[in-house]
C-alpha cells in the first residue's frame, strides 16, 4: 500500500511538472512576446499534456536493466531482469563440490538454474551431462584440485561447450549426510575468488551472465 501510494505521489508531480514547464514557457513567451505569441504556446497544451503523461509513466514503470561501467577497468556490469538462457553470453551455472549433477534424485522436480540447463540442453537426462562432467574431470588439470575422494576444492570450474556456447560450472557447496547442498561465507567468497582467477587463466574475453548465487539450498546464513 505504501509502495502504491508512492508511485501514485510520484507520477502525478510528473504530470504536473510538463504543466509547469508549459505555465513557464507562456511566461516567458509573453514577457518578450506579447499575448499573442504567449496564446499559440497555449494551444498545444493537450501536447504538453501527452509528453507529460508518457514521463510519468514511464519515471514509474521498473527498470529492467541497469548498467555500470567499472572505473579503471575495460569492462562493463549489466544487471538485468530477464531469462538468462536468452542472453547472449557464457552462463555460470553454481553446482557441489563433488560435481553430483542430481546428488538427490530430484533434480528434475526443481526449478534451478541446472535443472533448466538439464531439461533445454541434455534432454532431461542428468546422466548425461554428468558423463561429461566427469569426462572434464578426468583431466590431469584437475588433478591438484582434488581435495578428497570424489570431492573437489571450492571454486573448481568446469567448462563445457554445447550448442556454440560456453556453460561455466563452479563448485560453490558442499553435500551434507542427507546429499543437502550447504554454504557458508567462507566457501561463498572462496568460489567467487577461484571462479574469477579460473575464468582470467582460462577463458577468452567473452561476455559472462552471472545469476544469482547463494540462493535455495546451498543459501548460507
Amino acid at each position: 500500500m505504501i509502495e502504491f501510494i508512492r508511485k501514485t505521489t510520484q507520477f502525478l508531480i510528473n504530470l504536473f511538472s510538463s504543466f509547469g514547464l508549459l505555465w513557464l514557457l507562456i511566461q516567458i513567451t509573453d514577457y518578450f512576446g506579447g499575448p499573442e505569441a504567449s496564446l499559440k504556446i497555449k494551444s498545444f497544451w493537450w501536447l504538453f499534456g501527452l509528453i507529460g503523461l508518457a514521463y510519468a509513466v514511464t519515471k514509474v514503470v521498473p527498470k529492467k536493466s541497469f548498467s555500470y561501467k567499472v572505473p579503471d577497468r575495460d569492462a562493463k556490469v549489466n544487471l538485468r531482469s530477464k531469462n538468462i538462457f536468452k542472453i547472449d553470453g557464457s552462463l555460470l551455472i553454481t553446482i557441489n563440490n563433488s560435481f553430483l549433477v542430481n546428488q538427490d534424485g530430484v533434480l528434475l522436480q526443481s526449478n534451478s538454474i541446472l535443472s533448466q540447463f538439464v531439461k533445454k540442453y541434455y534432454q532431461s537426462k542428468p546422466e548425461l551431462l554428468q558423463s561429461e562432467i566427469n569426462s572434464k574431470l578426468a583431466d590431469q588439470f584437475y588433478s591438484d584440485y582434488k581435495v578428497a575422494d570424489g570431492q573437489y576444492k571450492i571454486g573448481t570450474t568446469v567448462a563445457i561447450t554445447i550448442e556454440n556456447k560456453n556453460f561455466y560450472f563452479f563448485a560453490n557447496t558442499k553435500l551434507n549426510q542427507q546429499n543437502k547442498s550447504f554454504c557458508d561465507k567462507e566457501m561463498f567468497e572462496q568460489s567467487l575468488n577461484e571462479l574469477w582467477v579460473y575464468l582470467s587463466e582460462c577463458a577468452s574475453k567473452e561476455d559472462f551472465i552471472i545469476p544469482l548465487i547463494g540462493t535455495g539450498n546451498g543459501r548460507h546464513k
